[in-house]
């Protein structure tokens, strides 16, 4: 439901099939309606690293020439301040937004009416993902479609992982990543488990805290925070946190 209404805001908005709708938002449930009610409105998501400085963030806006861009509270002030710099960014949508120039994120949402999902085919381009390798003048976004989304689903859910609806996944890579996003939203939605979703940054402390308090059955990270759980659990004695 609140995707559809996600999706039908934007469409009230006047975004087009194939525009392009940038998300600068920590890895929220918010963050994951507005991802899949951009994709079901048509557009282009194009999710970006929480940690952008306004410089990334209006270079990233003026390269994947983002019409609407969906933020938080936290991160409100970098999109206020690159608005001069990116004429071509129509709207700011914000989770509770408070600068006039922004349009609040759930009002909007509930004000709209739930529409049926644009036409899509396989291979329509529903992501811009921007790859790890990107620097200042040589930004490289890598398009995604829904039949390279179901092919993850099928080799590594699926036939690598066996991930059932009996699942309850946590991870802490970020949903602005091809390994975040696929790990931590569009996997688990393929076979109805549950996501858990890590909105702070991956610290030892309250990452043992939620292994304890909701026993993920998988746990999506990466190398660094895996030998930092690995440290913290020798240092500190805890048996087996995994």
């Amino acid at each position: 439901g609140r995707v559809g209404r996600v999706s039908s805001a934007l469409r009230g908005l006047k975004v087009q099939r194939g525009e392009r709708v940038l998300l600068l938002m920590r890895d929220t449930l918010e963050a994951a309606a507005a991802i899949l009610g951009t994709i079901h409105a048509g557009a282009v998501a194009v999710p970006v690293s929480e940690l952008a400085t306004p410089d990334d963030v209006q270079d990233y806006v003026l390269h994947a020439g983002a019409v609407v861009a969906i933020t938080d509270g936290q991160h409100e002030d970098v999109l206020d301040a690159i608005r001069n710099e990116t004429p071509d960014l129509r709207e700011v949508i914000c989770v509770g937004a408070k600068l006039p120039g922004s349009h609040d994120f759930w009002p909007l949402a509930d004000a709209a009416q739930p529409q049926p999902a644009q036409p899509s085919g396989a291979e329509d381009v529903c992501l811009l993902l921007y790859s790890a390798g990107s620097g200042p003048g040589e930004l490289r976004a890598v398009p995604h479609c829904t039949r390279t989304v179901r092919a993850a689903n099928d080799s590594f859910g699926k036939e690598l992982l066996q991930l059932s609806s009996a699942d309850r996944i946590l991870c802490v890579a970020r949903l602005s990543t091809a390994y975040g996003l696929g790990s931590g939203h569009f996997l688990p939605l393929a076979v109805k488990a549950e996501s858990l979703l890590f909105p702070a940054q991956p610290h030892s402390g309250p990452l043992f805290e939620a292994l304890r308090t909701y026993k993920p059955t998988v746990l999506f990270a990466t190398p660094s925070v895996y030998a930092q759980l690995a440290h913290d659990a020798e240092k500190e004695s805890i048996p087996r946190p995994l």
